[in-house]
């Protein structure tokens, strides 16, 4: 593998930064517009219906098209048209997404439907970002250059819930899903404007994809899947239920949210040249026991300075884990370019099974049993995740 060192593997890792900051900026744009409604959209649901049980249901549904092969639907269009013409696909049902939240005051939209929708702003956005924008450039560098990504995604996260709590307090919540799709239709214009990357009309090739090759590290990226998926919107629900009252609600989750992400910025830097330093592995171990440590600990904290300083030791944590979760994931990615679609098409299904599985525990807990020990359930399902990603078998962290 020496070779790499002054080579790319993929054509468009020679395009120009221009194209790229478009990417860039898009994706930045969505995260703070998501980071709006994926945070602020559940916890909306339990205001008006003052039911965890509602909003485990919408959850669960936010997964079962994909179950049904939603992802592999949306690699087939992305080899079609293109991953941008297809990102901005997603960008469009994600306004309509927001605006289902909008009007939910007007229209009494079916929780699964809000749901399933919900399922399909993150295929038809995630599968096209992951399989074809991952601009891997450098073997020995691919620590640094995902921290990076990882950064800059992750200022939609900081600015998002700090503008949702603020337009939550001087508007109204439904506000938030308003700004929310103005930010969507903001973000699909860098988009548009840019052309295509990579070639198109291509086929997603499912048969020539050695499953059993890459079984090992499916099992550890989904269940590094279910470990975020109980972070938010799980942990922030807690919180709001538990230490929160209904006038601090939307800034206090806000203020929560967004601190604790500056810190894990601050971190993935730090964290991404080390990855470079072959020290992956290590940050991945350390990370998944330290995360696992931190779920069994939420279940006591009663105090929002104890939740505060406790998201941001996971939000550390997290990225120790996950970016190098991401260089192996990505190694894997582009290591054939014939089943690159593949490859992500059916990690992205996994991914979807595992998040399904453990929604739907929490909710039939949450149904007969009820809400707290539901979120018991639900952090140590987390805590058993993250400790499962030390499973993995990543070439790229042997490197």
């Amino acid at each position: 593998m020496k070779h790499i060192r002054h080579t790319h593997r993929h054509f468009w890792q020679h395009i120009k930064m221009n194209d790229m900051a478009r990417i860039y900026i898009a994706n930045m744009i969505h995260n703070l517009s998501i980071a709006m409604t994926g945070l602020f959209g559940p916890i909306y649901i339990w205001q008006t219906t003052h039911s965890f049980t509602d909003v485990c249901f919408m959850m669960v549904w936010y997964f079962v098209l994909r179950l049904f092969g939603l992802d592999f639907l949306v690699g087939k269009i992305m080899a079609r048209i293109g991953p941008k013409k297809t990102m901005v696909i997603g960008f469009l049902i994600t306004a309509i997404y927001q605006t289902m939240f909008f009007s939910a005051d007007m229209v009494a939209w079916p929780l699964w439907l809000l749901g399933m929708v919900g399922g399909m702003t993150h295929s038809f956005v995630a599968v096209p970002l992951h399989g074809e924008f991952s601009k891997i450039h450098n073997i020995h560098s691919e620590g640094k250059q995902i921290a990076y990504l990882h950064a800059v995604e992750k200022i939609g996260t900081v600015v998002g819930p700090l503008i949702g709590g603020v337009v939550a307090v001087i508007f109204g919540s439904k506000y938030i899903f308003l700004i929310g799709l103005i930010l969507m239709i903001m973000a699909g214009l860098p988009l548009l404007r840019s052309r295509e990357l990579v070639a198109t009309r291509r086929r997603l090739n499912l048969r020539k994809l050695d499953f059993r090759k890459y079984r090992r590290n499916i099992l550890a990226y989904a269940c590094s899947g279910v470990e975020m998926t109980m972070a938010s919107p799980l942990w922030p629900i807690f919180v709001a239920i538990t230490i929160l009252t209904p006038t601090t609600l939307y800034m206090g989750v806000g203020v929560l949210q967004s601190l604790s992400v500056v810190a894990a910025i601050i971190a993935a830097i730090l964290i991404g040249h080390l990855v470079d330093k072959k020290f992956g592995r290590v940050l991945l171990r350390g990370g998944a026991i330290l995360m696992s440590i931190f779920y069994i600990i939420r279940g006591f904290i009663s105090q929002y300075l104890g939740a505060l300083f406790l998201n941001i030791a996971h939000e550390t944590a997290s990225a120790a884990n996950h970016i190098p979760i991401s260089k192996g994931f990505y190694d894997e990615a582009d290591d054939n370019d014939e089943t690159r679609l593949a490859y992500v098409s059916v990690v992205a299904y996994f991914d979807s099974w595992f998040k399904f599985l453990a929604w739907l525990t929490v909710f039939i807990v949450a149904l007969t049993i009820g809400d707290i020990t539901a979120f018991a359930v639900g952090f140590g399902l987390a805590a058993v995740a993250g400790l499962l990603t030390m499973t993995e078998k990543y070439r790229a962290l042997n490197k």
